[in-house]
């Protein structure tokens, strides 16, 4: 196979030009179909390149980061993941640092995982087996007995859905029923550890470049963020996709295929949930769009039809004619039959919300340009908020309603790729950030929101679909932003 023609240059955070730095390869599987490089002259920021089929890429994937596949597939790291969700809360902090208990609870999050597998298309489980099965022959090769399991491997790609399924439900539903004044507090402090990520999609009209720029703030944890790379996919079946992922991982946070076509997902809380059928997991649908769709339409179709979702999600999309942003409610709810209907909507760029139908709890819509749409935590459309029994916290809403002015703000003059990326990092507390003084709604300034907090919590992607690049900056704040560009060739 003609081998996938890319490139890395890196932009510079303080300037915003290219520097001259080139990708530079350091490792290939025993195939010489998959390759590693180094981003930059130093660090250990890297670009994957994977081709052939499902299980092919995930061989190539697991060879060339084995350690790191080794580290996020153990009990340790989940338990690691679990004390950033449910740490703030002494009773739970016990439970995780107890051995025995936490290892009850790691086995049935590996059994629950394996039992949705059903809904998971032959060709990504075959991508997780080969994840698993190289990463163990690399590690066997270089002295590490270690065995990766499929079951662990499985559990990280669907472990999002599991968590927002079961671990919200449970716990915001059912902790402290008993006491419900003892608990609010508590509860609180848990439920806002759910509500992270936001976006925006601006189309030609308010562009420079004459095309869609997509802004996606992904904002999880540095446990993933701090282990991130990028990755190129070269499937034999499908659209070749770009990528910024971390190990281990086939399910997508942020993608981007050769037809241009965008997505990445936000947290939407709600307590209509069905932990018994979470199916494949949002970041695994957002994947298997991205690698056989071409466009935004087609994207929320299928998007819509998947067979079940056990919670809901707010997906954000662009391509090179719109941008959207997908709300979406479970497809079960907590002891209830199936139901037909989707749970369903679609927020196109032009979206106008009904102000006799209005979403609960005060929400309603921040766009006042018919030319772009953005989202945080929290639903816009009345039927999707209400079915799904969400809560919109504080941190969701000040900031859907500040990115919305800042957006605007911009739009009046056009956005360019730079623009944008100044956009999707307006939480960065760097002296540089040209938004880190402004007041969100409850009074706080930007700068306030992170600190002095020295990692990216998460990671900042900007889209320029007419240009097909990716601006993608991770780990630390002051680190230089990695540009791919699908034109040149990989050095």
């Amino acid at each position: 196979m003609k081998l996938f023609k890319t490139s890395l240059l890196f932009l510079l955070a303080a300037t915003l030009g290219v520097s001259a730095f080139s990708a530079q390869i350091i490792d290939r599987t025993p195939d010489g179909k998959g390759l590693k490089a180094r981003i930059f002259s130093y660090g250990d920021k890297y670009l994957l390149h994977v081709e052939g089929n499902g299980y092919e890429m995930g061989y190539q994937q697991g060879w060339l980061m084995a350690k790191e596949v080794k580290e996020l597939c153990s009990m340790d790291f989940f338990r690691q993941l679990a004390m950033t969700f449910f740490g703030s809360d002494d009773t739970i902090k016990d439970i995780i640092n107890d051995d025995f208990k936490f290892g009850v609870i790691y086995k049935a999050c590996e059994v629950a995982a394996k039992a949705q597998a059903m809904y998971v298309p032959r060709e990504l489980r075959d991508e997780i087996h080969g994840i698993a099965e190289g990463a163990t022959a690399r590690l066997n090769k270089d002295g590490d007995s270690t065995k990766v399991s499929y079951d662990s491997v499985l559990m990280n790609n669907i472990g999002f859905d599991l968590l927002m399924s079961f671990g919200y439900q449970f716990i915001v539903r059912q902790y402290l029923k008993d006491d419900p004044a003892a608990a609010a507090a508590r509860k609180l402090r848990i439920m806002d550890k759910f509500h992270m990520c936001d976006g925006f999609v601006a189309t030609k009209e308010i562009t420079t470049t004459g095309g869609t720029l997509m802004g996606r703030n992904f904002m999880f944890t540095t446990l993933l963020s701090n282990r991130s790379f990028l990755i190129e996919y070269a499937p034999s079946e499908g659209n070749k996709m770009v990528a910024v992922t971390f190990p281990s991982y086939i399910g997508i946070p942020s993608i981007m295929n050769d037809k241009g076509l965008c997505i990445g997902m936000d947290m939407a809380r709600g307590l209509a949930t069905n932990p018994a059928f979470t199916g494949m997991g949002v970041i695994l649908t957002a994947r298997y769009v991205a690698q056989h769709q071409n466009s935004v339409p087609e994207a929320l179709n299928t998007i819509k039809n998947i067979k079940v979702r056990g919670c809901p999600w707010i997906y954000i999309l662009g391509d090179k004619n719109t941008g959207a942003v997908a709300e979406v409610g479970p497809t079960y709810t907590f002891n209830v039959t199936p139901v037909d209907k989707k749970f369903f909507a679609a927020r196109y760029v032009d979206y106008v919300d009904d102000p006799e139908n209005p979403a609960p709890d005060g929400i309603t819509q921040g766009e006042s340009n018919p030319y772009y749409v953005a989202c945080s935590n929290h639903f816009i459309t009345p039927t999707i908020a209400k079915w799904s029994q969400q809560y919109a916290n504080e941190s969701s809403r000040i900031r859907y309603d500040l990115l919305n002015k800042l957006v605007n703000e911009e739009a009046m003059k056009k956005i360019s790729p730079q623009t944008a990326i100044k956009l999707v990092n307006y939480l960065s507390p760097l002296p540089d950030n040209p938004y880190k003084d402004r007041y969100f709604s409850n009074g706080t300034q930007v700068w306030q929101y992170y600190q002095t907090q020295p990692y990216v919590w998460g990671m900042r992607v900007m889209f320029d679909i007419k240009n097909m690049k990716v601006y993608a900056l991770y780990n630390h704040w002051d680190d230089l932003w990695a540009t791919y560009d699908w034109e040149a060739p990989l050095k």
